[in-house]
């Protein structure tokens, strides 16, 4: 039992470790739930996130954010945030309508479907597989030996944040996620990277560039300071590109985009 109950706290800490390493690049798991996870297992809590200072061409980002934003957590993933969108809304039993809404019948691309952010990594990169493939080792390695921590090693080289899937190269997308801005016409938006976390690059770390998309868009298909505050929509042509930025790293762009912000909930 006691070697049972220390195999199970040496897989709790390397999903610890994993989770550590991929917010270290700014995955798309919250802060909170990592510093609550590191808690348990009594690792050290991971800090709060420092604010980045964007830059100046970003002037914009000092205003202060449209109501719509209340109740959101800064790391917050799609799904969470239009649940809590969907809850705000239903409690005020209001229906919007938005010109710029995406929607299958509006869609520029409309035989395309949605792609998720981990079609974007290729298959047998992601943590939970790396995690898969090495825990029958884990079991059979006692804790805090010499050798589970050169298998924490290697099973750390394996992750690999700009590992992109080559197949996506020419494909057209239609990708939902949240907008951290670089350029700006006047009050438009006309590049940015799209990001699977509400804040991420901006209130909480980058994520890796596997998970983060260069889009630039002519200014009828930009979008608002208001829109880019929340939950936008891109559609276009993805492209396998290796990309920096004053914000983060990208391993993907979208060309021919147009964008919106999303209400598909």
């Amino acid at each position: 039992m006691q070697r049972t109950a220390r195999h199970t706290g040496s897989r709790t800490a390397v999903l610890v470790l994993l989770a550590l390493m991929t917010t270290a690049c700014g995955a798309v798991v919250r802060v909170s739930e990592q510093r609550e996870a590191a808690v348990a297992t009594g690792a050290t809590p991971v800090p709060a996130p420092l604010d980045v200072a964007a830059p100046s061409s970003a002037a914009p980002l000092d205003a202060t954010p449209p109501s719509s934003t209340a109740g959101h957590q800064y790391g917050a993933s799609l799904d969470e945030w239009t649940e809590t969108e969907q809850q705000q809304k239903d409690s005020a039993a209001a229906e919007t309508t938005t010109a710029n809404t995406a929607g299958p019948e509006q869609s520029e691309f409309p035989e395309i479907e949605w792609t998720e952010w981990n079609d974007l990594i290729p298959a047998g990169a992601s943590g939970a597989e790396i995690m898969a493939r090495f825990e029958e080792r884990l079991d059979a390695i006692e804790p805090g030996s010499e050798e589970i921590d050169a298998l924490y090693a290697e099973m750390q080289a394996e992750y690999d944040p700009e590992a992109v899937d080559p197949a996506l190269a020419g494909k057209k997308v239609r990708l939902a996620g949240f907008v951290a801005p670089l350029t700006y016409d006047d009050d438009v938006v006309t590049e940015f990277l799209l990001v699977p976390t509400f804040g991420a690059c901006i209130h909480v770390p980058p994520p890796p560039p596997n998970q983060t998309v260069m889009v630039t868009v002519d200014r009828d298909n930009g979008l608002t300071v208001d829109e880019s505050w929340g939950a936008v929509w891109v559609e276009g042509t993805m492209v396998v590109e290796s990309g920096s930025s004053d914000l983060g790293a990208t391993s993907y762009r979208i060309t021919d985009a147009t964008s919106g912000a999303y209400t598909d909930f």
